[in-house]
């Protein structure tokens, strides 16, 4: 079809648009940025727009028509995109800052635009913001005032170089939601289809693994590239040692340049001698808070280059937050960073393929609060999700996995008692507070290697904390969020439960110095573990879990099913269920809290809220919950998510807190909104705690 006999179409919607997206391998460092800083973050992937605005979405599909046409009538070849530069738009109130392609690239961009507005019979000015169209990639916008800007775009210029080959563009559509979704693509000549075939490889569920950065006394800190180590000698056990170590950079404390020294010396005092090199311990170093100012430092020293050689960052690499995760080992290896919901947190993953072990680096969110703890239950189980789901693993049934970090838990059961006492937290979150680490899955080093000498008592009055007010003069400067001064074991280090491995020393270190100083507020962890040589097993058994675990069942290798004698067994199971299923009186509360609920969401006077249907899920919906099992309640509505929501909370949060009259708690409690992939409103009803979930299906509500 020829531009002349195609109709005009009109540049005019942001519903849809047509663009260049970067490959999901080269994403990851841009959106650790643009997930602190850019306001469209969850709303598009990383691209260069071509068409956007793009035409209404009833005319889609005819246009895409007329722009296949015109990549047919007009062979392109694939389009090496290379950034060269930074740049900046400014706006009345801040600026968004970008990657520039070069100049190369920029042309044969403009290009390819020109044969498409053209077969779409617009000016070629059309759809732009000042008539000339500008390729470019946001990053992320910041304010006039502080610098800001400045701060920014040097990290975005850690990102200049970066280039790929493409050979198609996506075309997009914007969902209710305001996420703009692939539903289709534009590809050109043989090599775009060899592309859109190989992207469908079970190796693209791998892509985001990177190789880590090594120590040469003649090239310096260099990525390792794509060269793989080669699988380690498992005929006889290795020593594993990890440490973790939180550096402290809050705005309050002393400037990185004096704590240095400090620091260092407190991880020598952790780190073993090597052996000889057939028997030397395998050295992994986990530390958080990271930022410009501590990196090059610690990479430079000589202690760091000589004993953990291997880096998931050079000095030179992009840290995004003022607060990030460095992995360090004396060997190679891969690694990986899962993002959460939160803009600055994440988990730091490392893969050793030598010792078959993966350890992954975290630092949850601080603080003892519904909120917080929530978050930290959530970054537990999306990581474990991951680190039993991911290929990686899958491919390594001998796995030994590993977490490291400053979970910010609270270890001390008379602060939760004041939090509770003083209304800071709900009885439903002290409780959660011990189900953020699943003991089905995790082991904790510290209890392991303690437990037949600390008492109870001594566990809750603060043995082996980590976080210490009153003798570390680091963490006595923190009082913003202090309950008491009770000592807390902040820092950890978990094993997968599965009792092969055994835990041979556990030590803190970097506690002050003669004059009283020390490196950080938090005090380092260090554990010593006896790894037992790699077998083939012949049965594999993956760690039990609670509920709400995720399930690790991949794992399981099939055993032989040949000669298995059938063993008939007529005992009647029901007596045996009974005790541990719902009594009939135990349906009532959670029959009143639904009630309420219906009769609270149709007499609102809400648009919103008419009309929707209750479907209770899990365990209730099968009759199979237990006493303290919360209901899983699906809303189906006509409105957008984000509308419901905002109703939602409105309402419930209107029919205030606190118990009826005859004390049965008949009111509404702890109304709290999770924003998570999945959104959920978590409310108590009548003592019944309800997760609230939203589908919109408009057509099943008028049936």
């Amino acid at each position: 079809m020829s531009s002349s006999s195609s109709p005009r179409f009109r540049l005019n919607s942001t519903q849809t648009a047509v663009a260049l997206v970067v490959p999901e391998k080269l994403r990851p460092e841009i959106d650790s940025l643009r997930k602190i800083h850019d306001k469209a973050y969850h709303k598009w992937s990383p691209h260069i727009n071509i068409l956007y605005p793009f035409v209404e979405p009833s005319l889609l599909s005819s246009a895409l028509t007329t722009l296949r046409a015109a990549i047919l009538d007009h062979p392109i070849s694939p389009i090496h995109v290379k950034i060269e530069d930074t740049g900046i738009f400014k706006h009345r109130r801040n600026a968004t800052v970008f990657l520039k392609p070069g100049e190369e690239t920029d042309e044969t961009i403009c290009a390819l635009r020109r044969t498409l507005v053209a077969s779409l019979r617009c000016r070629e000015e059309e759809g732009t913001h000042d008539g000339v169209f500008r390729p470019h990639l946001t990053v992320g916008q910041a304010g006039f005032l502080g610098g800001g800007i400045e701060r920014l775009r040097g990290m975005v210029e850690k990102l200049v170089g970066m280039e790929w080959e493409a050979c198609k563009l996506l075309v997009l559509k914007r969902e209710v939601s305001g996420e703009m979704k692939m539903v289709d693509e534009l590809v050109w000549g043989s090599e775009g289809e060899e592309i859109r075939q190989h992207e469908g490889d079970p190796v693209a569920l791998d892509i985001g693994w990177r190789s880590c950065f090594a120590f040469g006394d003649e090239f310096g800190w260099k990525e390792l590239g794509e060269t793989t180590p080669t699988k380690g000698d498992s005929a006889g056990p290795k020593e594993l040692v990890i440490s973790s170590y939180n550096l402290m950079a809050e705005s309050h404390a002393p400037p990185f340049t004096t704590r240095i020294p400090l620091i260092i010396e407190a991880i020598s005092s952790a780190t073993p001698e090597p052996n000889s090199l057939s028997n030397s311990p395998l050295r992994i170093l986990c530390l958080q808070e990271i930022n410009d100012e501590s990196l090059p430092p610690i990479l430079s020293h000589p202690f760091i280059r000589k004993n953990y050689p291997f880096s998931t960052h050079s000095p030179t690499s992009l840290l995004p937050s003022h607060r990030n995760l460095v992995t360090l080992s004396s060997e190679p290896f891969t690694h990986y960073t899962l993002q959460f919901a939160e803009r600055h947190k994440s988990s730091l993953i490392c893969h050793f393929l030598t010792a078959n072990i993966i350890v992954a680096n975290v630092h949850l969110p601080s603080a003892l609060t519904d909120d917080s703890i929530t978050a930290k239950k959530n970054h537990m189980s999306i990581l474990t999700d991951f680190l039993f789901q991911t290929p990686k693993a899958r491919e390594m049934k001998e796995e030994k996995i590993f977490i490291a970090g400053d979970f910010n838990l609270t270890s001390s059961p008379h602060t939760i008692e004041t939090a509770l006492e003083h209304n800071l937290i709900t009885p439903i979150t002290a409780k959660t507070v011990t189900e953020v680490i699943d003991p089905n899955i995790w082991e904790d080093a510290f209890l392991l290697h303690e437990k037949d000498i600390l008492t109870e008592e001594e566990l809750s009055s603060g043995a082996g904390a980590t976080f210490d007010r009153m003798e570390n003069p680091l963490a006595a400067l923190n009082t913003t969020t202090a309950i008491d001064d009770i000592p807390q074991r902040y820092d950890r280090i978990l094993l997968w439960k599965r009792g092969e491995i055994s835990v041979s020393t556990f030590e803190r270190f970097g506690f002050p110095d003669e004059e009283g100083e020390c490196g950080s507020d938090h005090y380092g962890v260090s554990a010593s573990f006896l790894i037992p040589p790699t077998t083939p097993p012949t049965a594999f058994s993956p760690p039990s879990r609670s509920p709400n675990s995720p399930n690790p069942s991949i794992f399981t290798t099939p055993t032989q099913k040949q000669n298995i004698p059938l063993t008939k067994d007529t005992t009647d199971i029901l007596p045996l269920l009974t005790p541990f299923l719902p009594t009939p009186s135990s349906h009532t509360p959670r029959e009143q809290a639904l009630s309420l609920l219906n009769t609270t969401f149709t007499t609102s006077g809400l648009d919103e809220l008419q009309d929707v249907i209750l479907a209770p899920l899990g365990s209730y919906a099968l009759g199979t919950w237990f006493p303290d099992s919360d209901i899983d309640l699906l809303v189906v509505g006509s409105v957008g998510t984000n509308v419901f929501f905002e109703a939602v909370l409105r309402v419930l949060r209107r029919m205030g807190y606190g118990e009826s009259e005859d004390g049965d708690g008949d009111g509404v409690k702890a109304v709290h909104f999770v924003n998570s992939l999945v959104p959920i409103v978590e409310v108590v009803v009548r003592g019944v705690k309800v997760d609230l979930q939203y589908c919109q299906a408009g057509e099943l509500v008028k049936r």
